[in-house]
């Protein structure tokens, strides 16, 4: 499965999994195995001519028209690629949000903040709590 987002844009692993129907484990491509998949073709533009595997394509790239394409094998590159005209891919949320982005709920720019992780919940019962000797109390705390 191919991914593409604007340059300035990352990936978001879990988006991209989630696109991909979430059972894909998320890496980036080995150089042989992009010679593999892009062969037999010996010049080939990225992502026009791609039809041996699904294209998923960030919705930033929807509207945008006249963009470069990259010619494998070659020093050239293709211009005035088009989504929709010269690829056909399935526009899905893959990305990673930045600062300034729009809130889905109310709409307001996002801030974003570095953060350590205090708790975490999963599925492994009390092992660690217990190994600890940690307790949950339901008193409240007074000051």
């Amino acid at each position: 499965m191919l991914a593409l987002l604007r340059g300035d844009h990352q990936l978001s692993e879990t988006k991209f999994a989630a696109a991909a129907g979430g059972a894909l484990e998320v890496r980036t491509a080995h150089p042989g195995e992009i010679n593999d998949w892009l062969a037999p073709t010996p010049v080939r533009s990225v992502p026009c001519g791609i039809t041996n595997m699904p294209i998923i394509a960030d919705p930033a790239l929807e509207t945008r028209r006249n963009m470069i394409g990259a010619l494998i094998r070659t020093t050239t590159n293709l211009r005035n690629v088009t989504p929709g005209r010269d690829f056909k891919p399935k526009f899905v949320d893959i990305r990673q949000v930045n600062a300034g982005d729009r809130c889905t709920s109310c709409g307001g720019p996002l801030k974003l903040h570095k953060t350590i992780e205090v708790g975490h919940i999963f599925k492994l019962g009390y092992k660690y709590s217990e190994s600890m000797r940690l307790r949950v109390s339901t008193k409240r705390a007074t000051k």
